[in-house]
């Protein structure tokens, strides 16, 4: 539970910046991080990959507003939580081969790297990220896991 609640601890606050904050949530998915990381620097990865073309994920991340990233980012993250800790909680009761049939796995594992892959070019425009790559890199490399393919 602990890392399902760092990815959607979507408390609702009504006025971000006017009402007193006593319990800010850290989750990377939350209401402060949404405003001060998220939307501060959506414009800046959509600069970086304006003049990559031929790539189909970078076509697709063009083609997005901020919601809908933002939004796609959070749900393809808790969804995959939520899928893959099916596998964890029912190993003693059920056999895995019954709840992963090949093609799931396969499914699963490729949404793992992308939304990955996804997060580290994303947070490659942050200015206070640590030990981050310069873009063109990040693109490269972004490609390069798309490319590579898992199965």
């Amino acid at each position: 539970m602990f890392c399902q609640k760092k990815v959607d601890d979507q408390k609702k606050v009504n006025d971000l910046w006017g009402d007193k904050a006593p319990d800010i949530t850290r989750s990377l998915f939350g209401a402060y991080y949404k405003d001060l990381v998220w939307l501060a620097n959506y414009d800046k990865l959509l600069d970086a990959i304006d003049d990559v073309s031929g790539d189909e994920w970078i076509g697709e991340l063009k083609m997005k507003g901020f919601l809908q990233f933002y939004n796609e980012t959070l749900n393809g993250f808790s969804s995959l939580y939520s899928e893959l800790s099916k596998g964890i909680h029912h190993e003693l009761v059920i056999p895995l081969s019954s709840t992963f049939d090949p093609q799931t796995t396969e499914r699963l594992i490729e949404k793992t790297i992308r939304n990955i892959a996804t997060l580290g070019l994303f947070v490659n425009v942050i200015s206070h990220t640590f030990n981050k790559l310069d873009m063109p890199e990040a693109i490269t490399t972004y490609k390069e896991i798309q490319e590579m393919g898992v199965f």
